[in-house]
């Protein structure tokens, strides 16, 4: 099992969080639009090492696309909408259960 959070899913969260919160569609919308995140150092450079998980996000009706991660396995996968699966699909018979990011608030997110 993994001990800590996948770097990815952590930035994930992080990033969809801050879109959100900015009412942004995309991480490359919020940084172009020059608003201040207020995101600390760490998470910063958390999202930076892990762009490209994070460039993929996008918050917008229609197109909603997040990250899940399994505890278990350590692996993440691209969810387009909906519930992440009940049983992990990412490692042959793993038994872990996927959690999707964007499900916690900001002080959390760390």
């Amino acid at each position: 099992m993994a001990a800590t959070r996948n770097a990815a899913f952590a930035a994930a969260e992080i990033a969809l969080v801050a879109i959100k919160q900015n009412r942004k569609s995309t991480w490359s919308e919020l940084v172009s639009s020059g608003i201040d995140t207020r995101l600390s150092a760490e998470q910063l450079e958390l999202v930076n090492r892990n762009l490209h998980v994070v460039e993929q996000l996008q918050v917008s009706t229609g197109a909603h696309v997040t990250v899940t991660w399994c505890p278990e396995c350590d692996k993440i996968a691209f969810l387009a909408q909906g519930s992440p699966p009940a049983k992990c699909t990412l490692t042959l018979r793993c038994p872990g259960s996927p959690v999707k990011a964007g499900a916690q608030r900001r002080a959390g997110a760390a």
